[in-house]
């Protein structure tokens, strides 16, 4: 018997609309590394983000938290200023037991969170960790306020 997916098309629709947002290369990128400008408290290892306008279309924000024992990278993707898709990325360094600190160098664990929108709600989520899962209604709405916030940083800083 084959693997039969139950996604619905709106899902896969969705996931092409990112694939083509992330082959194309001629985007012009606006960068703020000062984490005062976006987030409430600073970073051990820098927070950065990064807005990719084709032309002066906002398509794509990622937002890069460097922590003292991880990364965190959320992508979020706009089409028509609307976010449709975000993708939380987190990757774990490894821990040096010889050294008793975390090697910057190396990653021993990562997962992914995917939430898919529509109209700017919620209707899917591909969220494995059941910390996450049990949040994520709360979680996307956090997303989708800091992505306005966002857009709107990145819109200013282009100009």
């Amino acid at each position: 018997q084959g693997f039969e997916d139950k996604r619905s098309p709106q899902v896969f629709a969705i996931q092409y609309k990112r694939i083509a947002i992330n082959e194309f290369k001629n985007y012009d990128s606006v960068l703020v590394e000062n984490g005062e400008d976006f987030l409430r408290q600073s970073t051990d290892n820098g927070p950065t983000l990064t807005g990719f306008f084709r032309s002066d279309t906002l398509v794509k924000i990622i937002e890069l938290i460097g922590l003292s024992n991880k990364v965190i990278e959320t992508e979020y993707y706009l089409e028509n200023n609307k976010i449709f898709f975000i993708c939380v990325t987190e990757r774990k360094y490894k821990f040096d037991k010889k050294t008793q600190t975390f090697d910057l160098t190396k990653f021993e664990s990562s997962f992914r969170r995917s939430y898919y929108f529509e109209n700017g709600k919620l209707f899917d989520t591909d969220v494995k960790d059941k910390t996450f899962l049990a949040t994520k209604q709360k979680d996307s709405l956090l997303f989708l306020e800091n992505c306005n916030k966002y857009s709107l940083l990145l819109k200013s800083k282009k100009k």
